[in-house]
């Protein structure tokens, strides 16, 4: 990292599409090559039409804050100025905006097993690369609705059966659930 602060504005920053999900962001991403540290800070714009995402867990430690709207993470109801902290490895979803709109900043960066973390760069051409060699189009993050009910029942199997999936009081920490 830099021996000085860095200053970012994410208001002047382009506003991202992401091919695989229905949404767009502003995002800054800061690094140090001597340990390959990466932290990640997103300023995410998504509706209630467009943003789903299924259950599903990351490599990494993700923050994420609130600041208009209101998006559920599975039995999570978050709202303006709540802060969801998402370990390494927890399951959590699915993800849904329950107003017409919503924004949160969220951040991302390397979680206690120091798992390798993807810059926004390496993300978009990994993606491509697999698109080009499977011969497919990448994932479209579709709303359970969408998905044969196989699909659905093995997300709930996979939910009911790992102990690190978000659940009740536990999931929920200090501040309880804002409903």
């Amino acid at each position: 990292m830099s021996s000085s602060p860095i200053l970012v504005n994410l208001n002047n920053l382009d506003v991202q599409d992401v091919e695989t999900r229905k949404l767009d962001f502003s995002i800054c991403e800061f690094s140090d090559n001597a340990d390959d540290r990466l932290i990640k800070l997103a300023y995410v714009r998504s509706t209630k039409e467009d943003r789903y995402s299924p259950i599903h867990r990351h490599n990494f430690d993700q923050v994420r804050y609130i600041f208009s709207g209101e998006i559920e993470y599975g039995p999570l109801k978050c709202g303006p100025g709540d802060c969801v902290y998402f370990p390494e490895g927890v399951f959590y979803g699915p993800t849904q905006v329950k107003t017409d709109k919503a924004e949160n900043y969220t951040i991302q960066s390397q979680g206690p097993n120091w798992s390798y973390l993807l810059s926004r760069a390496e993300a978009k051409k990994t993606t491509a690369e697999l698109t080009r060699e499977a011969g497919c189009v990448p994932p479209d993050h579709r709303r359970i609705s969408d998905i044969d009910s196989t699909t659905v029942q093995e997300a709930d199997l996979l939910q009911a059966s790992d102990p690190a999936v978000l659940d009740g009081e536990a999931a929920r920490g200090p501040g309880g659930n804002h409903t």
